[in-house]
């Protein structure tokens, strides 16, 4: 089971987990208002990695978005500059096997600032 203040920090950056109806305005949070349309030539495959990188404040997270919004709501953000998200990741298989207890419609894991 994961503790309340991992539950409360995964709802609050990934606030369309509780809230599915609520997915595309919460994602609108994570966008900017102006954003120039770039195509990504990927394709995202199940059980695969998808590894996005580039100079500091290119984009990246913004394209990553857009590329995973199809997959809205099912997607999980951790911010990994969070010391809290870095802490329960120490043990991966234990917070997995938690998190699927809970949120087992995820469908894709988005680790930013890795």
């Amino acid at each position: 089971m994961l503790p309340q203040e991992i539950i409360t920090r995964i709802e609050q950056i990934s606030p369309w987990l509780p809230r599915p109806d609520q997915a595309n305005a919460a994602l609108a949070a994570y966008l900017p208002e102006k954003y120039l349309h770039r195509q990504a030539h990927c394709t995202l495959k199940k059980n695969k990695a998808f590894v996005l990188v580039g100079p500091r404040q290119v984009g990246k997270t913004t394209l990553a978005w857009k590329t995973l919004q199809p997959l809205m709501p099912d997607v999980l953000y951790l911010n990994m500059e969070d010391p809290l998200h870095k802490l329960y990741l120490d043990y991966p298989f234990v917070f997995s096997e938690a998190f699927r207890d809970r949120y087992g419609a995820v469908k894709a894991v988005f680790f930013d600032e890795v």
